[in-house]
């Protein structure tokens, strides 16, 4: 089998994983979070499809060349939303404190767009 199609093939599992890992965690959680979780995953996919899907400590993280960008931790009222350490699109040049993660409660066409530029900001 061609190496591109190898990847393609891991890619499509690990995404399976992921949509899997949501949908299991509706039995913890609310249907509004894993809703939440979903759309979520299909705006870093969309942002940013070179990113692949992994499931590490049972949080969706989507990496680039081994390194974080982002994860996605769904709790009982609220989504986390957050990027690695390595790779931060928030961070300010000469601040002491750089936000990491957001909850997201709900998601409207701003919230959506924040997302997607900070995804695209931190793929580059």
């Amino acid at each position: 089998m061609p190496e591109d199609s190898l990847k393609e093939a891991w890619a499509l599992c690990s995404q399976r994983r992921v949509t899997r890992l949501f949908s299991a965690s509706s039995v913890k959680h609310p249907h509004s979070t894993v809703r939440l979780g979903n759309a979520c995953t299909g705006i870093i996919r969309e942002s940013a499809p070179s990113l692949e899907p992994i499931v590490r400590w049972g949080l969706p993280f989507y990496v680039k060349d081994g390194k974080d960008i982002c994860y996605i931790k769904p709790d009982k009222d609220f989504i986390a939303f957050g990027f690695g350490e390595v790779v931060n699109p928030a961070r300010e040049e000469g601040a002491h404190m750089h936000p990491i993660a957001w909850t997201i409660t709900s998601l409207d066409a701003a919230t959506e767009a924040k997302i997607r530029a900070l995804v695209e900001k931190a793929v580059g």
